[in-house]
C-alpha cells in the first residue's frame, strides 16, 4: 500500500479523535447557523475566497480594475471640467 495515501487517512483520522479540532468544528457550524441569511452569504463568499489561491488572486484583479476604472473616470469628469471653465472664462485684458 502507498505511504503517503496512509499517511494522509492517519492524519485524517487522528484529527477526528482530537476533542479541540471536533470542538471547534462543532462551534463553527452552531455560529454559521445562527447567522442570518445576508450573513450567511457573505461568510461562505469570504470563506471561499480566502480558501482559494485563485480566487484570491481574482479578486485582487477585480479591486485593482474596479480602482482603476474609479481614476479613469474621475480624470476624465476633471478634463471635461477644466476644458468647460477655460471657455466660460472673461477675456483676459
Amino acid at each position: 500500500m502507498d505511504t503517503s495515501v496512509d499517511a494522509k487517512y492517519k492524519t485524517m483520522y487522528e484529527e477526528s479523535l482530537n476533542p479541540f479540532h471536533v470542538f471547534h468544528r462543532r462551534e463553527t457550524t452552531r455560529r454559521v447557523r445562527s447567522m442570518g441569511v445576508l450573513d450567511r452569504l457573505i461568510y461562505m463568499f469570504s470563506s471561499a475566497v480566502v480558501g482559494s489561491r485563485r480566487a484570491r488572486m481574482i479578486m485582487l484583479l477585480y479591486v485593482a480594475l474596479l480602482h482603476l476604472l474609479v481614476m479613469i473616470t474621475l480624470y476624465r469628469t476633471m478634463l471635461q471640467a477644466d476644458e468647460g471653465s477655460f471657455e466660460r472664462a472673461p477675456p483676459i485684458a
